[in-house]
């Protein structure tokens, strides 16, 4: 008999069906990646319930049936529920409404073939599918009304897998055992999976002749984890017991009270382990104070030895002497930096150009000063090329953290140009309006009149090894124009100028929205160290 569904006007296959049918691909691919279905022979022994027997001589039978795994075909059932309930976007019926709405007539027929078999396979309600079951005590007392198959396999699921009652039809097969339960269950379930499979394959045929649009997420999307253990590199944050969460969707920004968990967080979980360290001046004022950790101690070793990690980049070793009963006279034995990655070389910098600004460098733990260090001064042009240093891991860094990757590490060799062409990425990046080239750009269109607006691929910029990303991006200035000075074919190349002096705006329509009518006057500078804006572009 032909649903009564089908009696919508078939031919207007809406967004809604497209969508429903997606959401069931995905879900059907969940299904066909499971192990128990990838043996459709087993399957299909499952759903004819075959049984073993044995006749012995006094006439006893003895029946032997075969189920799969228990834990696994819960797990298979589970995939198979949201195409049981009518409640869900993917309930059976809603699928085949949509399917309906296909013109094709070569697939009406397996379409309508297909739902009266998914129909015959519901599992709310009292029809036979393969079995009904009836039992008494040996006596003859206790008789039960006969139970269907389907109402045994819906009790399985109701009771025993997903919820722990069973009300309707279903309640009466409470009165069998949770074997008899299953048994059926395997069968029902079986055969939901294997018209799962053949619904997919109609569906997949359906779309390779275009007759239905699949996303590709649905297509080709991970449908299971397919390994034991999930590795995902992240940035941690600790902060002290009862302070407030910070809500991403108000910032990126983390609260002060939230350090990230670095080595040297992790270290100072222990009192022992906890340095503060102090940049000061002549005149008594501070620098910076650094939360910093011993990493290494060892008071046994002559002389002892003693490790504080400062910014999670500079290594201060120390030795010191003993007078038997305590240890004097701390001598700074060596100063390495860890810089594996651009954002720790850029502590190490900062931590450098802050030593050199200090007359002194305390040390101390708790309230307690223990001693200071001094002599990091710098020389000029040692002091003027750390400060370059700095600035380009400073923009490399803000990109990382911007775009949420983390680049090769810049070894230090580039030139003005690189800087330059690094701080338009970062400004870029940041949504600012800048200053870019001076002109004249090649434009090349396929418009018989100049365009108002430029626009540039996205690219990448090295930069000492490190490959930064630099976005797509448009340029513009209010007074530009435009000299054809090439024809060819339909394809006109523009020579594009601005007036003298004066360079063109740029600015990424990923980062910011502009249009005809906005400010163009609010411009950001580069701000280069020993760089005139004047030699920008």
């Amino acid at each position: 008999m032909q649903p009564a569904m089908w009696s919508r006007q078939t031919g207007l296959m809406t967004a809604s069906d497209i969508a429903t049918i997606n959401r069931f691909v995905f879900r059907a691919r969940r299904v066909a990646a499971h192990s128990l279905a990838q043996d459709r022979a087993e399957l299909g022994r499952h759903v004819r319930g075959s049984l073993d027997g044995t006749l012995e001589l006094n006439g006893r039978v003895t029946l032997v049936q075969r189920l799969p795994n228990e834990e696994a075909f819960e797990s298979l059932a589970a995939r198979l529920r949201p195409l049981t309930v009518r409640s869900e976007p993917i309930f059976y019926e809603k699928v085949f409404a949509a399917l309906a709405a296909t013109t094709n007539d070569e697939h009406r027929a397996t379409i309508a073939m297909l739902l009266r078999e998914w129909q015959d396979a519901e599992i709310q309600g009292t029809q036979v599918q393969g079995f009904a079951m009836q039992q008494s005590n040996a006596d003859g007392t206790d008789v039960t009304d006969f139970v269907s198959d389907t109402q045994l396999a819906a009790a399985w699921l109701y009771a025993d897998l997903v919820h722990a009652d069973a009300s309707g039809p279903k309640a009466k097969a409470l009165v069998f055992t949770m074997g008899e339960r299953y048994s059926a269950a395997v069968r029902v379930f079986s055969r939901m999976a294997l018209l799962t499979l053949h619904t997919l394959e109609l569906i997949e045929r359906m779309a390779a002749t275009g007759l239905v649009t699949l996303a590709s997420d649905a297509l080709t999307g991970d449908v299971v984890i397919g390994k034991n253990e999930l590795v995902r590199e992240a940035r941690a944050y600790v902060a002290e017991v009862g302070a407030d969460l910070p809500d991403l969707r108000v910032s990126r920004e983390w609260p002060e009270e939230w350090k990230a968990f670095t080595v040297t967080e992790l270290r100072r979980q222990d009192p022992a382990n906890r340095v503060r360290v102090t940049m000061r001046r002549a005149d008594g004022s501070t620098i910076a104070i650094h939360d910093s950790a011993v990493i290494h101690r060892d008071f046994v070793a002559s002389p002892a030895q003693w490790h504080v990690l400062v910014g999670g980049s500079l290594v201060f070793e120390f030795t010191f002497a003993s007078d038997g009963e305590s240890f004097t006279g701390a001598r700074l034995e060596d100063l390495r930096e860890l810089t594996d990655t651009n954002e720790l070389a850029l502590s190490a910098a900062t931590l450098r150009l802050q030593m050199h600004d200090a007359d002194v460098v305390v040390f101390g733990m708790g309230d307690t000063d223990l001693f200071e260090l001094s002599g990091f001064t710098l020389a000029p042009s040692d002091l003027l090329q750390l400060h370059v240093i700095a600035e380009v891991l400073g923009d490399i860094a803000v990109i990382e953290r911007l775009t949420g990757d983390q680049f090769e590490l810049c070894d230090g060799r580039f030139t003005d140009t690189d800087r330059m062409s690094l701080r338009r990425a970062r400004l870029l990046h940041e949504g600012k309006l800048i200053r870019s080239d001076r002109g004249p750009l090649r434009v090349t269109t396929d418009a018989e009149r100049p365009p108002q607006v430029i626009q540039s691929v996205a690219s990448t910029l090295n930069i000492g090894g490190a490959e930064v990303p630099v976005p797509s991006r448009y340029s513009l200035h209010p007074e530009m124009t435009g000299k054809l000075v090439e024809s060819d074919a339909g394809i006109f190349t523009y020579s594009m100028s601005v007036p003298a002096g004066e360079r063109f705006l740029e600015w990424s329509p990923e980062k910011r929205e502009l249009g005809p009518d906005s400010d163009f006057t609010s411009v950001e500078p580069y701000n280069l160290l020993g760089i005139s804006e004047l030699e920008i572009g």
